[in-house]
């Protein structure tokens, strides 16, 4: 059960076959460190997307105005969005 359960959360949080195999597998707590670190900086990246996207349908949804181009909180987040997108 125990490793079921950590193949499938693994999983979830988008860490790769091998990651996860190595992870299981590995007898060194270093070794398991490792590759925890690896995917965790990759995960931290995808969940800041994904509250950003939130955010975003979030502003679209409590708009009020016909046009959504038009309404000044969605066109905020979305300049937001694009500043942060485009730096790096």
């Amino acid at each position: 059960m125990f490793r079921v359960a950590s193949i499938l959360r693994a999983k979830q949080a988008g860490l790769p076959l091998p990651d996860i195999r190595a992870f299981l597998a590995a007898g060194d707590p270093a070794a398991r460190k490792d590759v925890l670190r690896r995917n965790h900086g990759a995960l931290q990246a995808r969940m800041a997307a994904l509250r950003s996207a939130l955010d975003l349908l979030e502003a679209g949804l409590n708009c009020s105005h016909e046009d959504i181009s038009t309404c000044p909180n969605y066109r905020t987040k979305l300049a937001e969005l694009v500043e942060v997108g485009g730096r790096g």
